[in-house]
């Protein structure tokens, strides 16, 4: 995730070009997790670079603008998407090409097993990380009960996600109906006007 100028590593760039380098190099899962550290490392590199190249594009844009030219204001527009594509285009059909040779097979298997279990290990501790903020946003203790149980039932039971969606919105429901927060009656309060000044007396 993005916060202000900070860029966060390209997931976007590592999931791909691991899973050509799987699937076409014929690594196991585990070995792509493991390569899709460093490619997402190298996949920011790539993202400050394009970023810089598109303040151009901006310029460019503001000059159309004042010149009132939206045909080219548009075509800018679509320039400066095109380069984040080839951002993840290129390096993605460079590896397609090249996964199946013996020299990628040979890089990849000079990786030594220290590193390749740290970045497996680095992998792990970066998804309970991501399950880790998600709780800190969530900051609703009250709910907890359920997200424990959410993982008991996945962890111990053949649901698919379909399953698993339908029974989280079946609890949700329980929990707006039974909760008391939800169901405060309002009080009306009639209040009974009257020019008697004996009647306003007794009320």
């Amino acid at each position: 995730m993005n916060i202000g100028a900070a860029l966060a590593p390209d997931a976007a760039l590592a999931s791909v070009v691991s899973t050509i380098l799987v699937i076409v190099g014929k690594q196991d899962i585990s070995t792509g997790i493991a390569i899709a550290i460093p490619l997402a490392a190298a996949g920011q590199v790539l993202t400050y670079v394009v970023r810089a190249l598109t303040v151009g594009f901006q310029h460019a844009a503001d000059k159309s603008i004042q010149d009132g030219n939206l045909t080219r204001l548009d075509w800018i527009h679509r320039s400066a998407l095109l380069l984040q594509a080839m951002r993840i285009a290129i390096p993605a059909l460079i590896v397609a090409l090249t996964a199946g040779t013996d020299v990628v097979q040979e890089m990849l298997n000079a990786i030594p097993a220290v590193v390749t279990n740290g970045l497996k290990i680095a992998g792990g501790i970066i998804a309970v990380v991501g399950y880790a903020m998600v709780i800190n946003m969530m900051r609703a203790g009250h709910l907890m009960p359920f997200f424990y149980a959410g993982f008991v039932v996945a962890a111990f039971t053949d649901f698919n996600l379909v399953a698993l969606g339908v029974l989280g919105a079946i609890m949700a429901a329980l929990y707006i109906q039974l909760h008391p927060k939800y169901n405060q009656s309002k009080v009306v309060q009639v209040v009974a006007n009257s020019n008697n000044d004996l009647d306003n007396r007794l009320d």
